[in-house]
């Protein structure tokens, strides 16, 4: 498939996969594009880049037709998954690029995991033998005004991808150029400045019975009148930064200022990867919860699913100094990568939260539907609360909490608000319940 032009990717430099590179034995794809750039134009874009882990290995071995062999063993597995409107070409020495109009960040994230997913779950036959293989995804999603950045975005997001391991995932938004450094320079500027503000979504029962569970809090930017500026858009500028812990550190003061302020406030707070060595961040937390002896039944860290992954050793130390303050632990975007009952009960979490591509649209997704209820079920052995992220549909809602979900989190329920009722004012004191009994269904 040749690459469209407007993707930002340089089509002189693309190299399409020929007759020549592939096994004598089975035909070339179609060389004409699915779809004309026009039409591309008028609707978000997605782009997905998947490049082979240690290549260069593969060629070193096996010479350079064998390797392209590989390649194209890779093509004829995914290519069938792929939806009748998706665009296929090879950008270059190890790299399979699909196009995919009308992705949004959650579909073409779930779009990637899915692929890599095929490509590793059994040996591919190619020229050198039957090999397992593993491959990386950079994604990038991008409308009309930011189409030329997306094949470069898309590549930032697969270096990061590589960086962080074998088999690993990253998306990026694409922005126009005039406009990526501005997010980014801004972010940096308002963090110096304290002008970050946070909104707070509410985890409730998926019954929606009786009062939040829990509110995550949410970090926004000010945008001139216009709605904040949420994470998403400025976390990855932080993080290249490093400065991602001085954000966790400022979310992390405002949640205890306002558990201060409201002694029967629930809040949860995020953890980037940096932060799991930040000594100011844990020092914060260890010296409240040694004079709040309250705090483990009310506060709760959230880190995601893959960091832990992608750096066990630190984050098990981490994971560990948090658990001596006594506060709950969260494993968040959860069930995206495989995951065996021992390494969840090896992270003594209390909450899992499943990420938000797994539960988007997914009563309607009968294919997502026993991968979706071993993931819960593995969670529920294991004896923890379940939240169910992203709802915005009560068929989504019902169909998860049938599965196994005990609470749930998104627009459905609640949209993030800078101040909630439940958190604007002080409550009058009452018992604080158990801790497991508060946070598991």
């Amino acid at each position: 498939m040749a690459p469209d032009p407007g993707l930002g990717i340089d089509a002189g430099t693309a190299e399409p996969i020929t007759a020549e590179d592939q096994p004598p034995a089975q035909p070339a794809r179609p060389a004409e594009p699915l779809r004309a750039a026009d039409d591309l134009a008028a609707e978000m874009h997605g782009l997905v880049l998947l490049a082979i882990d240690d290549f260069a290995s593969y060629e070193a071995l096996f010479g350079d037709q064998a390797a392209r062999g590989i390649l194209h063993a890779i093509e004829e597995r995914v290519l069938p998954a792929l939806t009748a409107e998706a665009g296929f070409w090879n950008p270059g020495r190890g790299k399979l690029a699909i196009s995919l109009p009308g992705a949004d960040l959650d579909g073409i994230r779930m779009t990637a995991r899915q692929l890599q997913r095929l490509v590793a779950q059994e040996g591919l036959a190619t020229p050198a033998g039957r090999l397992f293989v593993t491959v990386s995804a950079g994604c990038a999603v991008a409308d009309a005004e930011a189409l030329p950045f997306l094949g470069p975005t898309a590549e930032r997001a697969l270096g990061d991808a590589r960086r962080a391991g074998r088999g690993r995932c990253r998306i990026v938004p694409a922005a126009r150029r005039d406009d990526a450094p501005d997010i980014g320079a801004a972010a940096l500027r308002d963090l110096e400045a304290g002008r970050v503000t946070f909104a707070y979504q509410p985890v409730r029962r998926a019954d929606q019975g009786g009062p939040s569970a829990f509110f995550e809090c949410l970090a926004r930017l000010p945008n001139e009148g216009a709605p904040p500026v949420e994470a998403v858009r400025f976390m990855s500028s932080l993080i290249e930064a490093g400065q991602a812990p001085v954000l966790d550190r400022l979310a992390l003061e405002r949640a205890l200022l306002l558990m201060t302020v409201n002694p029967m406030a629930r809040l949860s707070v995020n953890v980037s990867r940096q932060t799991m060595e930040d000594r100011e961040w844990l020092g914060l937390l260890t010296g409240r919860s040694a004079v709040d002896l309250s705090l483990g039944d009310r506060l709760i860290v959230e880190l995601t699913e893959s960091d832990v992954l992608a750096v066990p050793a630190i984050a098990g130390g981490f994971l560990a100094a948090v658990r001596r303050c006594g506060v709950a632990l969260a494993l968040d975007r959860y069930g995206v990568a495989p995951m065996s009952a021992a390494e969840l009960a090896s992270f003594r979490v209390d909450i899992v939260k499943l990420a938000p591509e797994l539960c988007h649209l997914i009563a309607d997704a009968p294919g997502r539907h026993a991968r979706l209820r071993e993931r819960i079920a593995l969670a529920r052995a294991a004896d923890l609360m379940v939240v169910a992220t992203g709802i915005e549909r009560a068929d989504d809602s019902d169909w998860l909490r049938e599965a196994g979900a005990s609470h749930v989190q998104g627009r459905l329920i609640a949209a993030p608000d800078s101040a909630p009722d439940e958190l604007s004012a002080p409550m009058a004191p009452r018992k604080l319940p158990a801790r497991f009994s508060l946070y598991r269904g």
